[in-house]
């Protein structure tokens, strides 16, 4: 069997498979000992091409963990719906004071929890559908920002009709 030495692939050293022996060519030994100043880079190296290899097959395995939770569970999208909540909680708190911030919550609750937890309210949905069907993520995750997009939505319908 023929392996190469390092990760340079410069070398290639013969084993035997029955017994376990190794051979080097003349002068491969001399080349060995010069393609790296120390244990540590040549461990360094190593380490390097094993990341090159090993990092397609940890991305393929990570998103078959993940499934469908991307980009429907993001921080990003977190973060967004947030501030979405937060900015209705102050415009409600600035028109209308402590009764309008409470209908605020009562309303925003669930569409930013579907935004924020697709995977778990999918879940909670499902047995309403019965034990085969699963609500898939990527329609809690819509669900919750159409419902928390309405008030745009509502404004832009009212503004192309006081327009046209």
């Amino acid at each position: 069997m023929r392996h190469f030495y390092s990760p340079r692939r410069a070398i290639a050293v013969d084993e035997c498979a029955t017994c376990g022996g190794t051979w080097l060519d003349g002068g491969e030994l001399e080349q060995i000992r010069a393609e790296y100043e120390s244990g540590g880079d040549r461990r360094q190296a190593v380490n390097l091409l094993v990341e090159e290899i090993l990092a397609g097959d940890r991305m393929t395995l990570m998103r078959k963990q993940l499934g469908e939770e991307l980009p429907y569970d993001s921080s990003r999208s977190r973060i967004v719906s947030s501030l979405l909540v937060a900015v209705y909680l102050v415009a409600a708190y600035g028109l209308g004071g402590g009764a309008a911030v409470l209908k605020v919550v009562r309303w925003a609750a669930i569409p930013w929890a579907c935004v924020c937890f697709p995977h778990i309210l999918g879940g909670s949905f499902s047995p309403v559908l019965g034990k085969s069907r699963k609500v898939p993520r990527s329609f809690v995750w819509f669900f919750g920002w159409l419902v928390l997009l309405l008030p745009f939505i509502q404004l832009a319908i009212i503004w192309a009709e006081t327009r046209g």
